[in-house]
């Protein structure tokens, strides 16, 4: 259950950098792939900060897929 809360914000990030996307007239890409040598420095900074809560939401799906498949094997036994 945990995981698919995580999942709600991994789509809930991704609406948000889509419309952060068209809003800033950028390409939708990868946001670690953005040009930043384009981007305003308000806009880079939005990035920078964007980046970083998706990569803690990733490390959170992580842990929880790793702790998931231990709790599996550890009910099987």
């Amino acid at each position: 259950m945990e995981r698919h809360k995580n999942m709600k914000i991994i789509s809930k990030l991704t609406d948000i950098y889509t419309k952060w996307c068209d809003d800033n007239k950028v390409p939708f890409v990868s946001a670690d792939e953005q040009d930043t040598t384009k981007l305003t420095e308000k806009q880079k900074e939005w990035l920078k900060e964007f980046i970083e809560v998706w990569d803690k939401s990733n490390d959170v799906e992580s842990w929880f897929y790793e702790n998931e498949v231990k709790d599996d094997r550890t009910t099987k036994k």
